[in-house]
């Protein structure tokens, strides 16, 4: 049977925005309120991915780029449940299907994890990573109310933080 799913960035939605990319553990400190809103999900029958976008990677050394996978698994296993996370390591001018906006990342993890994504969500603080979830039929959720504008005329839900939109997502089956 396909699952449902929540795809959660991590900059924003999980962590505060790093300076420079997330480039060590330091730089991975939960946001106010995430643990207890990972402990819902975790509860929940969603599958959680965490999806991001860290293009610094693609000029980074090689072993920064080899270590990056390691920071962020070992950053996840703080959490009740994490099902698999990705990260697109391209930057911006690069045409890579997996940056977000671009779905790849969710289609990777729909095919590898059974994700029904008519039944999902992406959350994330900016605006326009969430046409990913519009390519794929999912609902989204916008953080951060001073980006409210940014939903004229789209179907997206906006919510304060992680913990409002795991309560909007719960009020608001698909």
């Amino acid at each position: 049977m396909m699952c449902p799913a929540v795809f959660l960035g991590l900059e924003g939605v999980l962590v505060p925005h790093a300076l420079n990319g997330v480039r060590c553990l330091a730089d991975l400190v939960p946001l106010p309120g995430v643990e207890e809103a990972m402990q819902i999900l975790s509860a929940s029958d969603y599958k959680i991915f965490m999806v991001t976008n860290q293009g610094w990677l693609e000029t980074a050394r090689v072993l920064d780029r080899a270590r990056m996978p390691a920071v962020l698994e070992r950053f996840l296993m703080g959490f009740p449940r994490v099902d698999s996370f990705r990260v697109c390591v391209h930057g911006k001018t690069a045409c890579c299907p997996c940056r977000l906006p671009n779905p790849g990342m969710l289609w990777s993890l729909a095919g590898e994890h059974n994700l029904d994504l008519s039944r999902s969500w992406l959350i994330d603080d900016y605006a326009p990573n969430l046409h990913a979830a519009d390519a794929v039929a999912a609902q989204a959720v916008l953080l951060c109310p001073s980006h409210a504008a940014d939903t004229k005329g789209l179907h997206w839900f906006v919510a304060d933080d992680l913990a409002d939109a795991v309560v909007t997502m719960l009020r608001n089956p698909t």
